[in-house]
């Protein structure tokens, strides 16, 4: 068993599948399949938090401005003036509070991954400045995952609160 976020996917003969024994959305297929070929024989751990662009890896693979624009930028501006529906939606997605030494409205960490923890920092708008959103990855993620899934991984995130927040707001209706 390796849990992705709130999931639990199994690898049986050579196939990856949820609990039900369904092949799960194509993209957690393909994360489970990196993670799989890329952890490390030797747990490779170090202590911190970076953003994607601090990754030796992710640094030349993407534009930073498009990782911030469809994810970061993207949890800002659906959830802009509503936090506690984005702390909702987080706690629904295996979110746990997390306390940091600086002042956010919001910080949470999840899961994604053994050895793959995500930290979202979220401050909501005001008069002054608009909602804006952070996710960190663990110093060591790079290790595990190559850039592309920890694109999707983070991706994944996004579309998880989302999906929450919509359902939240579909059950109050």
């Amino acid at each position: 068993m390796i849990p992705f976020f709130n999931n639990e996917i199994q690898i049986l003969d050579n196939k990856i599948l949820d609990l039900s024994g369904n092949r799960p959305d194509y993209i957690i297929s393909v994360i489970i399949a990196k993670y799989i070929l890329l952890s490390p024989e030797k747990p490779k751990i170090i202590d911190g938090w970076a953003s994607f662009k601090d990754f030796k890896k992710g640094a030349n693979f993407i534009s930073t401005n498009a990782f911030s624009a469809d994810t970061e930028r993207g949890i800002a501006q659906h959830f802009s003036g509503r936090l506690n529906e984005l702390k909702n939606a987080c706690e629904k997605s295996g979110g746990l509070q997390h306390e940091l030494a600086t002042s956010y409205d919001l910080a949470m960490t999840f899961d994604a991954l053994p050895r793959i923890s995500v930290l979202l920092l979220f401050n909501d708008s005001d008069d002054e400045f608009p909602a804006k959103c952070t996710l960190l990855l663990q110093k060591h993620a790079e290790y595990y995952l190559d850039p592309e899934s920890l694109i999707m991984t983070i991706g994944f995130l996004f579309k998880m609160l989302k999906t929450e927040d919509r359902d939240n707001a579909a059950m109050k209706a």
